[in-house]
Parts: C-alpha cells; sequence; structure tokens
C-alpha cells in the first residue's frame, strides 16, 4: 500500500536506509530541517520500530505481540527447553556414578572374598605363596643327618599360648649319641622358631630331644624345618660372626636346627606356629666343649646342669626371659634384649650378663681359673654423655693389665641388676662390673675379697655396708680395713671410691692389687655390701 501522497505532500513516514537516523551537521548556511518527531530517537526505539511495535503516528502494529528475546533459543540458558536439557544431563550423571560406584563395591567384595577363601581351608594350597618357600638347611651351619616327621595333629586346648582359633599339636622326636668333648647347639631362624626350650639331664646314654609343634595354619607345618645338624665348630664359628668367641672351638658341633618361613609381607595374626622343646642331655657327660643355643624368638629354662663341665656356655634371645637353675663353666656369656635373666653361675674365667629391658638376679660361685680357660670377648662399649664412661674406661684398663684375673660384667638398661657373690676363693683377683641405667644396682661380695671398690650414680642413692665379718678366712689373725673417698657436685652426681682388704694393719704399701669392683647406675640407687 503507497500512502506516500495522501494529504497532497511528498512527505515520507519512514527513514530510509540513505538517511541517518541522528541529524548531521551540514556545512552551509541553510537553516537545518525541523526534525521528524516519528523518527527514533534512541536504539531502543530503534529496534521497537524494526520490530513493528511502534504506535507513534498512527502506524499500524506489526510484528508478535510478546517481547522477544534478543539472544538465540537454542544458546539462552534460561530458557525452558535449556533448563529441561540441564536436568536431563544431571540425572545421567547422577545414575552413571551411582552405577559405577556400585560396580566399584562388586569388585572390591569379590577381591577381598577371594582372598578371604585362599587363607581359609579352601584355598590351603596356593596359602603357602604367602610365607615363601620352604626353607632348607642354611650351608653354614652344616648338613642335615635326620630331619623330623611330624605326627598326625591333634585339636588341644593351650593355657599358656594367645594363638586364636583352633590349635593343634604334632610331635617329633630325635635320638643321637653326644661323645665326651663335643660341642651341642639349638638354632633357630625365621619368623616362627620361637616358644620355650627347657634344658634337662637323664640318665640315658644319648641326647632325648622332644618337639611339640603348636599351630593353627597347616601350611606352616608344612613349610617349616626341623632337622638335626652336624658341622665342624670352625664353619660355624664363623656363621655365629664372633670370632673372638669361638675361635678355639675344635671337634664337631652337633645339634638340632628349626628353620621356619620369614614372609616378605606379615605379620598375620590369624596364623602362628609355636615350638615346646625338651632337651635331656646324658647324665654320663662329663664335659662338653661348647654349648651354644641361637634362638631369637625363644626362651630358655635350664635345669641344675652343674654335673656337666662344659667349658663355654653361650645363649642369646631377643624378646624372651633366660632362666638357669645352676650352670658350671669357665665361661658363661647370656644376651637378651626384651627378657630378665636369672639363675646360678658357678665360673672360674667370666660371666657376661647382659639386656635391654629386663632384670637381672644372679648368684655366683667363683672357683680358680686354669690356663686351659677361655677368654670373654670384649666388652661392649659403655657409653655416657657421648663418651665411654670413666668407671668403664678404669674397668677395661685394670682388666688388661690381669689377663689371667676372674670378670663378671652384668649390665641392664631398664631393669634392676643384682648380684650376689657367694664363693670366693682366697687371693684370687675378681674384677666386677654391674651397671643399670634405669634402674637399682646391687652387689653382694664374699668375705674373701679384697681390692678397691667404686660407686657411681647420678640421680640415685649411695649405699656401702660392712664389712659384716672380720673372722679372717685364712685363719691367720689378720684384720680387716677399709677406706672410703667420697666426690659429688651440684647437679646429683655422686661417687664413692675406696678400698677393702686383710692385713696386719692399714698400710697398703706392698700388697698386691686383689680386684676391683663398680656398681654404676643412672636413676636407681647403688649399693655395695661386703660380707
Amino acid at each position: 500500500m503507497d500512502n506516500s501522497n495522501l494529504d497532497g505532500t511528498d512527505k515520507k513516514p519512514f527513514p530510509t536506509e540513505e538517511e541517518p537516523l541522528i541529524p548531521q551537521p551540514s556545512s552551509s548556511t541553510a537553516p537545518a530541517p525541523v526534525p521528524n518527531p516519528d523518527r527514533p530517537r534512541t536504539v531502543r526505539h530503534h529496534r521497537r520500530t524494526l520490530s513493528g511495535r511502534s504506535i507513534r503516528g498512527g502506524h499500524i502494529q506489526f510484528g508478535p505481540s510478546f517481547r522477544p528475546n534478543i539472544y538465540p533459543a537454542v544458546h539462552d540458558p534460561f530458557s525452558r527447553q535449556s533448563k529441561r536439557a540441564a536436568d536431563r544431563r544431571a540425572r545421567s550423571r547422577f545414575f552413571k556414578a551411582l552405577i559405577t560406584g556400585i560396580g566399584l563395591w562388586l569388585v572390591l567384595g569379590l577381591v577381598l572374598g577371594w582372598t578371604g577363601l585362599r587363607r581359609s581351608d579352601w584355598g590351603q594350597d596356593n596359602n603357602r605363596l604367602d610365607y615363601g618357600a620352604k626353607p632348607s638347611v642354611p650351608r653354614s651351619e652344616g648338613h642335615p643327618v635326620t630331619c623330623a616327621k611330624f605326627s598326625s595333629p591333634r585339636s588341644v586346648k593351650v593355657s599358656n599360648t594367645r594363638m586364636p582359633g583352633d590349635t593343634k599339636k604334632s610331635w617329633a622326636h630325635f635320638d643321637f649319641p653326644l661323645p665326651d668333648g663335643q660341642s651341642f647347639f639349638i638354632h633357630g631362624q625365621g619368623s616362627f622358631a620361637k616358644g620355650h626350650i627347657y634344658l634337662d639331664t637323664t640318665p640315658s646314654d644319648s641326647v632325648k630331644i622332644e618337639v611339640e609343634a603348636l599351630y593353627n595354619d597347616d601350611a606352616l607345618i608344612d613349610l617349616m624345618t626341623v632337622c638335626q645338624v652336624e658341622a665342624d665348630s670352625t664353619v660355624n664359628s664363623k656363621a655365629v660372626g664372633d670370632e673372638s668367641f669361638s675361635r678355639f672351638s675344635k671337634g664337631r658341633k652337633i645339634g638340632l636346627g628349626f628353620y621356619t618361613p620369614s614372609p616378605e609381607v606379615g605379620p598375620y595374626p590369624n596364623s602362628d606356629l609355636e615350638f615346646r622343646v625338651r632337651v635331656q642331655l646324658p647324665s654320663y657327660l662329663k664335659s662338653m666343649f661348647d654349648f651354644e643355643v641361637r634362638g631369637e624368638l625363644f626362651a630358655v629354662q635350664a635345669r641344675d646342669l652343674s654335673a656337666i663341665a662344659i667349658d663355654q656356655f653361650d645363649v642369646e634371645s631377643t624378646v624372651a626371659s633366660i632362666s638357669i637353675e645352676k650352670i658350671s663353666s669357665p665361661s658363661v656369656r647370656i644376651r637378651t634384649h626384651n627378657g630378665q635373666i636369672e639363675g646360678f653361675f658357678n665360673i672360674s674365667k667370666s660371666l657376661s650378663l647382659t639386656t635391654v629391658n629386663g632384670a637381672i638376679t644372679s648368684r655366683v660361685a667363683l672357683f680358680p681359673p686354669t690356663k686351659h680357660d677361655r677368654e670373654l670377648p670384649d666388652l661392649p662399649p659403655y657409653k655416657y654423655n657421648g663418651s665411654q664412661s670413666a668407671a668403664a674406661v678404669h674397668f677395661n684398663d685394670v682388666l688388661s693389665k690381669y689377663p689371667s684375673a676372674t670378670s663378671v660384667h652384668v649390665t641392664t638398661i631398664n631393669g634392676a641388676a643384682s648380684v650376689d657373690y657367694v664363693e670366693h676363693p682366697l687371693d684370687m683377683k675378681l674384677f666386677s662390673y654391674v651397671d643399670s641405667t634405669n634402674g637399682r644396682a646391687h652387689v653382694k661380695h664374699s668375705p674373701k675379697y679384697e681390692g678397691d671398690f667404686e660407686v657411681e650414680t647420678t640421680w640415685g642413692s649411695i649405699d656401702i655396708r660392712g664389712p659384716e665379718s672380720n673372722r679372717d678366712p685364712s685363719g691367720n689373725g689378720r684384720s680387716r680395713y677399709k677406706v672410703i673417698s667420697t666426690d659429688r657436685d651440684e647437679l646429683g652426681y655422686r661417687q664413692v671410691a675406696g678400698s677393702i682388704w686383710w692385713g696386719k694393719d692399714k698400710n697398703l704399701k706392698g700388697k698386691p692389687e686383689q680386684g676391683d669392683t663398680v656398681v654404676k647406675t643412672t636413676l636407681g640407687s647403688a649399693q655395695i655390701i661386703f660380707k
């Protein structure tokens, strides 16, 4: 419809594309044209005009009546279609995550269930993979003679064990001769070589050993090796790694070895194995060159073995106690870490009792040494504030001057140390060193002891008693004398030193040094009693 000449004029109702929306300045002097009142004045008005919604000047309205969005509908995040699409995507992600979680939970359950079946009776054959291969007798130990064949298992109830589940027990026996002058040993290796070792004598003419195996996993009984082993003593001394204590060994070594698995992973709380070993030595045996026990997890309990003259008695453990009713040997060494030591020791050359977390209670009877008695290995370096303590230096220096003297070395850290000398030959040089860090250290000396003494403590008390007897043990009518000197500082350190001897007067000149005793502690009381 052409409405350009309805009122008889040539007026254009709408601006053309060539005509600008905003009036432009003119360079001529002609008057500026009057602006059209129907022309849009802003961009918004221009958009309304283009959309057909302008009603100025009586123009007809074109286009829809709602206000359109300037963004395309497909990219509008606030449109109804976009919200529905977002809801669908959220529901899809939720269900995918739910299905994935359920799948992972099922897979984890299957893996754990299969692992449990392998550890149960259904997978007993595959259980061996957890413990590793069956160990054999190491070449350094010697060669096996006879290996144990355990009896059929029987379910038992053992009161002194913490083994979980159904406990089974199997037996094995050994019986072999042991000539005089030979060496006997018991060695244990592996994570399951633990239990108790009982030592006793028997009127039989051979060594009788009874082994009881307590276990709750059949795989362990199949993977252990218990054998009678024989070896040359020089070969075994290298295996032990203490050449200073075994360099004089000779002849054969006959003994029993326990070789159990040492799994790389573990421990296994539901699988356990331990032994009860009863060793009966023949009573006819008059001498034994070496008696050695290397059981890191074995507790050792020995009855009266004083009828057998053992040249060297050496026992080592890690987490178990050691109890010796009575032993007679020139040299005795007992070491453990987490256990107590107690016993009666009849020695002539050396005694070494060492533990870390445990008490030491010992009664010592001395007899004169001979030239054939072997020496104790080098004493451990006892440190005090980063350097060797003055008491240990003095003790080692004095002991080195008298290689034929008798030495007693008793040390512990977290426990009490007690030594009672019940027998002491006349004119015997005794060098005694008793040390405790967090416990008391008490020593009782026989009336026959003569020599110097030194008592040292840091935060504890010092007590020196005696002499209780003034009767001359030699019968020569001598008197007993004692001199004391003290030293202390402001920090609590105390030291008491002195000498005690038998003589006609108090003059020490010309009298040979008879011995030295040192009692040292840090947080406990230090005491010496002269009987």
